[in-house]
């Protein structure tokens, strides 16, 4: 059975995102551990996706100065093309919407740019690296 479950610091520690993160981001991609636990986590409301109460997917909201960004999407490899990653952002996006966000951001890996833009984002200004990862911001109106 699919569940979810959100977190919010400080009544809730994420734990379960953070072992998602780990896998994808530290140990499958190789983003330096520094890089990867930006200091951030604490500002963010996260969602965790779990299969038979096995978590398997997971994203953030952050708001920063110019925004409030969709980030960290992250499924385990055995979990993806069965549409989690977009049940994810999907509902990142309603709860945006929730709050009244007129837009929502997304850093994206140019790899994945795609899967943004078939969930509505559009790509923004020039590519940059990030971790040694070509990333592209993209933007999605509300």
């Amino acid at each position: 059975m699919i569940t979810s479950k959100w977190f919010v610091y400080p009544e809730r520690a994420p734990i379960d995102a953070h072992i998602i993160r780990r896998k994808v981001f530290i140990e499958e991609q190789r983003i330096p551990e520094s890089v990867e636990l930006d200091g951030t986590d604490e500002r963010a409301v996260h969602l965790v996706i779990y299969d038979d109460g096995r978590p398997i997917a997971t994203g953030r909201l952050i708001e920063f100065d110019d925004g409030l960004y969709v980030s960290r999407i992250a499924v385990l490899p055995e979990f993806r093309g069965y549409g989690y990653g977009a049940l994810v952002v999907n509902m990142l996006i309603q709860r945006a919407a929730v709050v009244g966000a007129p837009c929502l951001c997304v850093y994206s890996q140019i790899q994945v740019a795609g899967f943004y833009q078939k969930l509505g984002f559009v790509p923004v200004g020039e590519p940059f690296f990030r971790a040694g990862i070509e990333h592209v911001r993209m933007v999605r109106s509300q």
